[in-house]
C-alpha cells in the first residue's frame, strides 16, 4: 500500500510539475513577444522622430537647390 502511495504522488508531482512548467513557458513566450513589439514600436517612433528632425533641417537646402547646404 505504501508504495503504491508513493508511486501515485510521484505521478501526481510529475503531472503537476511539467504542466508548471509549460504554463512558465507559455508565460515567457507570450511577455517576451509583448516587449519585442513594444520595442519595435518605441524603435520605429524614434527613427521617425530623427527623420523628421534631419527633414526640417535639409527642407529648404533642397527647395532653393543649395547642393552645398545639403552635403
Amino acid at each position: 500500500m505504501l508504495s503504491n502511495w508513493r508511486s501515485l504522488s510521484a505521478k501526481f508531482i510529475a503531472a503537476l510539475l511539467s504542466t508548471v512548467t509549460v504554463c512558465t513557458l507559455l508565460f515567457l513566450g507570450i511577455f517576451l513577444y509583448v516587449k519585442y513589439s513594444e520595442l519595435q514600436q518605441a524603435l520605429g517612433e524614434r527613427v521617425e522622430l530623427i527623420a523628421g528632425i534631419h527633414a526640417l533641417a535639409i527642407a529648404e537646402p533642397l527647395w532653393t537647390l543649395n547642393m552645398q547646404s545639403v552635403q
